[in-house]
This record gives C-alpha cells, structure tokens and sequence, in this order.
C-alpha cells in the first residue's frame, strides 16, 4: 500500500495532522467505525490529500507505530522522540538514521551518556531490558491497538526496523537476515500482545526475564 514518503513540508504536516486526528478518533471510536471522511474532517484536509498521503487507514497505523511507537535495537523510545521532536516528519522510522550517520564517520557515541543518539549492536540482555521497557512505556497504545485487532501491524512495523537497522545482527546477511528479523518480530510483537491481554501487570523485571528465557531457549531445557 502507497504512503508518502517525500520531504515536502506541508505534505509532511498534513501527514502529522491525520495521523493526530486519526488517533484521537481511534480513543473515542472502535477502528471500523472510523471512516476516511471523518479522519478527514477531524483534520482539516481533502480526500484527495489523505488518499494521496496514505491510501488506507491501515498506512495510518503504520505511520503513528513508524514515527512515535516503535522499537529501535540500541536506542531508547526517549531518544527516537527526541529525535522526531527535532527533525519532525524525517526518513521512514524504519531504518535507524543513527547507524547511517555512523557508518558515514565510523563513529560512535554510545558512551557519552544520556542525550546519545547513536545504537549499538545489543546483547540478549540489552534487548530483554530495552523491549520490557519499551511495552511498559506503550502500554496504553498497545492496549488500544489490541482492542482493535490492529497489533498484528507491529509485527510489520518491528521486522521493517530489525532488517534495516545496522546494529541488529551486524554479521546476517540476506536470506538469513529475513528470518532472523521475521522471527525477533514475531516473537517480539507477540510478547506484547500476551502482556496486554494479560493485564498488563507484569514488572519490568519480570518481562525482561520472561523475554530472555524465552529467547535464551530457557523454556526448552529439560
């Protein structure tokens, strides 16, 4: 499915602006209720500007989970919005801008604190702690994309980052990239799913723990 994806600035701000009404619609109203004209309408913009922007209401979900809600290996949610805050409306949020900065000045910045943008290759460890953090702090978006059927997109929206980003599994390549990305994104998203439908009660310590034992092959030993 089509979605802009230039540097147009008023289409870039239309973009922010749908996607915001079509949240905020998505709060009141259950997903099939939620029509292109209402979206419309809640936004300010033509038909022809939404279509033309994001062909589907399905692209809109991509977008908000791309631009504010997903998983980036060796970055912070607190560092992808710091970033978006400072250059709203840039590249994909597929890939990590970080690692294509990075590899461009074989630099990095990792140990210079908060505030760091740069990522690194991430130990078990690293990624059990970061996505348990990561579900606890889009506990409530996650929640509302369930009530609607709607998670399955972050299988696609976290494969899309595994795959692009440089400092997941630097060393797979090709055909065996695809299944390492689809299978830490199935499992992954489906993590979050079960944390939701659970009650979304468990610690942080706890999720990191259960991720690692699950990843670790924990579960399997005899």
């Amino acid at each position: 499915m089509h979605m802009y994806s230039g540097n147009n600035k008023t289409a870039l701000a239309s973009q922010r602006q749908i996607a915001a009404a079509f949240t905020a619609l998505l709060r009141e109203k259950p997903y099939s209720q939620i029509s292109v004209s209402a979206i419309c309408k809640e936004a300010g913009v033509s038909r022809q500007t939404f279509y033309t922007l994001f062909a589907a209401k399905e692209n809109i979900v991509l977008y908000v989970l791309h631009k504010r809600h997903t998983f980036h290996p060796g970055r912070t949610s607190a560092q992808v919005e710091t970033e978006e805050e400072a250059a709203p409306g840039t590249g994909s949020g597929l890939s990590c801008p970080s690692c294509d900065a990075n590899s461009d000045t074989g630099a990095s910045d990792s140990a210079s604190g908060a505030g760091s943008t740069s990522c690194h290759p991430l130990s078990l460890e690293e990624l059990s702690r970061e996505y348990a953090y990561y579900i606890k702090d889009r506990t409530e978006f996650l929640s509302l994309l369930d009530r609607n059927n709607l998670l399955y997109l972050m299988h696609e929206s976290l494969y899309g980052c595994f795959f692009d980003c440089s400092c997941f599994c630097p060393r797979i390549q090709g055909t065996d990239r695809c299944f390492a990305a689809e299978f830490v994104a199935g499992s992954l998203s489906g993590i979050a799913k079960t944390y939701v439908r659970q009650g979304s009660t468990m610690s942080v310590d706890s999720l990191e723990s259960m991720i690692y034992s699950l990843f670790s092959g924990d579960f399997f030993r005899v």
